[in-house]
């Protein structure tokens, strides 16, 4: 108890090496975090993509992966699915390159529904629980993607928003 972070511990603590920064690359089917601010969600997010195998890029803003609220709620998936890092513009320049098709979560007109869209073969890109997807991301987007939802429903958390993604994103 006296080491520990936690107000109560579940009675098991231990001690690792950080692993190495890893060049990060874009892939067709990775998830792209934007400024995910709350530990609690990125480590769930983190879990999430670690069970369906899905890479998973932070832009700015991200909370730090390693940070011990982020760790706990990986269930240690942040040790066997390592995040990578772009800043905004490397990841815009990155997918040009690489001709992956960005598409961006949001709340708007022009948003497709995710199910009659190939998630497969882009990086999709979820915004902060707050702000959503920056306003740069948004713009460099070849689409906007939305979850169907209850029309009396105005938005979803987080990671359970990255989680219908990631699992539309398999094709399971």
């Amino acid at each position: 108890e006296s080491v520990s972070q936690m107000e109560a511990p579940e009675g098991a603590l231990f001690v690792s090496a950080m692993p190495e920064q890893r060049e990060t690359t874009v892939e067709k089917g990775c998830l792209v975090l934007d400024g995910i601010q709350d530990p609690g969600n990125l480590g769930t997010i983190l879990r999430t993509a670690d069970a369906l195998d899905v890479p998973v890029v932070l832009t700015e803003g991200c909370c730090d992966p390693y940070n011990a609220k982020t760790v706990r709620a990986t269930m240690g998936a942040i040790f066997r699915t390592t995040p990578g890092y772009l800043t905004r513009q490397q990841l815009i320049q990155a997918c040009r390159e690489r001709k992956i098709p960005l598409l961006a979560t949001a709340l708007s007109d022009q948003a497709q529904d995710i199910r009659r869209q190939n998630l497969r073969q882009a990086a999709v890109v979820i915004g902060s629980e707050g702000q959503g997807v920056s306003k740069m991301l948004l713009e460099a987007s070849q689409g906007q993607l939305i979850i169907p939802m209850h029309p009396r429903c105005e938005s979803l958390n987080a990671s359970v928003a990255a989680a219908i993604v990631l699992w539309q994103m398999t094709g399971l």
